[in-house]
């Protein structure tokens, strides 16, 4: 989810440095318009789906023909605070059906 952040950086690894990779802050990297984790509260640049998220996804199992897309429009409507991408909505998708299949695979033996 973009937040039009105004944080900016650069990072190299330059062959004039023996390929150490180096990092730059650019023009206005002191300005940001969300809120920051307070000290000692961790900042995770990747968050993972709660509980009520998996369910939600899983809501739509029994309709595989939905694109991903579309249940990440569904989600984000529901969950706005919620950040995700798009891989990772696919991948708790394929994990919940594979789960899914697994258990009722169980009942038919």
């Amino acid at each position: 989810m973009k937040r039009d952040c105004p944080w900016r950086a650069i990072a190299k690894a330059l062959a004039s440095n023996d390929r150490k990779w180096t990092f730059e802050l650019t023009d206005h990297h002191e300005h940001q318009n969300y809120p920051m984790p307070l000290d000692g509260e961790p900042f995770f640049s990747k968050y993972r789906f709660t509980q009520e998220h998996k369910e939600f996804i899983a809501s739509y199992l029994d309709r595989p023909q939905i694109p991903s897309r579309e249940l990440a429009i569904d989600l984000r409507l529901r969950f706005p605070d919620n950040v995700f991408t798009t891989k990772q909505l696919r991948n708790a998708r394929t994990a919940l059906a594979r789960r899914l299949e697994a258990v009722v695979r169980r009942f038919r033996s």
